[in-house]
């Protein structure tokens, strides 16, 4: 009896000092007896993902690009996913972070989630991301500059229409019937926009005039007067695919004053780009000093022009000018109504000057000293 009491003393003294031993070796895990082995340690280094491109309640267009930066923590990476609205989760594109193309087809507010997931199974917290998104923007003469430009909280100044548009991805613009003046719904005297009622520095633009009220539909022409303020009601600068339809385009002066093109395109001025559409509109009454008292266009390939240009003038293209300077141009006339203007209808630089569709153009009661210059 005395024997077994001595070998239990034995057998915890053991015990005790392995137990010591393993604290004091610091090992982070450790089993006594029963040869279990190390107990797994939990991943000290879990899978992680942000969203960095948009905030809650941010306003995007109907396409946008979400983005954001990824770890997949102590294991090597399956990859980041992502949904909308609770739809089926995506694989989302991987570089230095993750980023994914959102195309939307409703407007509102849209619920956005992420997660990465890492070789081993093991995911991260999920990311969210409510986005606002607007498809449209709205401008009436009783608008506020300080709205959002949603339908029923139209904007006053179609500038700031546009410059929105541009900054999130909006591809129409739906302004109210209605006159607009500079101070009043145009720009007023800004040389950062070439003194120009509204600056298109934007591609990918449709802006719409003529709207009721309610924008159920549109009866009507919206009018932008310049009141003799302005070099250009309209200028568009070396962008893409711009449309403006629905408009009364008057009162511009490029009478030859400080800036580029101050005295060209005092109705419109088209400094490049490509495929734009100006029709259903009525140019009339514009003055340039120089050049193209109702359009000017510089440039650029592939502009079409339909509508009334009429009774405007300038030195030379009193309704619309051309300047190019290679072969090939591919500008159209799209059957307008070209009479009244002083300095030829319709004046091109050079042959390289060449738009199509002359045919077409309806010289009504004529131009002074004659319909075009070649």
């Amino acid at each position: 009896m005395k024997g077994f009491v001595y070998g239990l003393r034995g057998m915890l003294i053991v015990l005790s000092l392995s137990f010591a031993a393993c604290i004091s070796i610091g090992t982070p895990s450790c089993s006594i007896g029963g040869g279990g082995g190390p107990v797994e340690e939990e991943d000290p280094l879990p899978p992680m993902v942000s969203i960095t491109s948009h905030t809650n309640g941010q306003e995007v267009g109907s396409t946008y690009v979400l983005s954001g930066s990824y770890s997949f923590g102590e294991y090597s990476g399956d990859n980041v996913y992502y949904n909308t609205d609770g739809g089926e989760w995506q694989v989302a594109e991987l570089g230095s972070g993750w980023s994914c193309e959102i195309s939307l087809t409703e407007e509102g507010m849209h619920t956005n989630r992420v997660y990465v997931k890492d070789s081993k199974g093991n995911t991260s917290a999920v990311g969210i991301v409510v986005v606002d998104a607007l498809f449209a923007l709205y401008v009436t003469t009783d608008g506020e500059n300080n709205n959002s430009g949603k339908k029923d909280s139209p904007l006053k100044n179609i500038q700031d229409a546009v410059t929105k548009a541009g900054n999130i991805g909006i591809s129409d613009i739906n302004i109210a019937s209605g006159v607009y003046t500079p101070g009043s719904g145009l720009n007023y005297q800004y040389l950062g926009y070439l003194n120009s009622g509204i600056f298109v520095g934007t591609s990918n633009l449709n802006i719409l005039g003529g709207w009721d009220t309610d924008f159920i539909s549109r009866d009507g022409m919206s009018e932008l007067d310049g009141n003799g303020e302005l070099y250009h009601i309209i200028t568009i600068g070396g962008f893409d695919n711009i449309t403006v339809d629905g408009f009364v385009i008057r009162g511009g002066d490029a009478s030859g004053g400080d800036g580029p093109y101050s005295g060209h395109g005092s109705g419109i001025c088209v400094i490049e780009g490509s495929g734009h559409f100006i029709t259903n509109v009525i140019i009339t009454n514009n003055t340039a000093f120089y050049q193209g008292g109702g359009v000017y266009v510089y440039k650029g390939i592939n502009h079409s022009f339909g509508g009334i240009i009429s009774d405007n003038s300038a030195d030379e293209g009193g309704g619309v000018y051309f300047y190019d300077d290679t072969a090939n141009d591919t500008h159209t006339f799209l059957s307008p109504v070209i009479e009244g203007n002083t300095g030829y209808g319709v004046y091109r630089y050079d042959d390289n000057s060449n738009p199509q569709g002359v045919a077409s153009v309806n010289w009504g009661s004529g131009n002074s000293p004659d319909d075009k210059n070649w």
